[in-house]
């Protein structure tokens, strides 16, 4: 891991009016979160199917019948395994609902 990777002494910014979702999974420090507005009429919570691994973060919102699910990836090599990116990892294994966004740094860098 190089200087620029470590995430030990990070800190999400908080604020009053919003609730952060971190990954419980992980003893690692979590690179993904979710911002909530605290008066959201919706229920928000972490999926059941959301991964162990710390850079995913899988958040259903419902109300009523309807349900979306954000996929969270910070797409780095893993911390918790064999360095693979993340994306690889995880996202085509993944079996996704029909309502979901995909947020993402994607981390893409491209050869040119």
């Amino acid at each position: 891991m190089n200087l620029s990777d470590n995430y030990s002494t990070a800190k999400s910014v908080s604020h009053s009016s919003f609730t952060q979702i971190l990954s419980v999974h992980s003893i690692l420090q979590s690179r993904t979160l979710v911002y909530i507005l605290k008066d959201y009429k919706s229920v928000v919570n972490i999926a059941t199917n959301s991964s162990t691994n710390s850079d995913v973060l899988i958040v259903n919102i419902s109300e009523l019948e309807d349900k979306i699910q954000t996929i969270n990836i910070y797409n780095k090599k893993d911390l918790d395994l064999e360095g693979e990116y993340i994306l690889n990892q995880f996202l085509y294994n993944f079996h996704i609902i029909s309502k979901s966004l995909l947020l993402s740094n994607f981390n893409s860098h491209h050869s040119m």
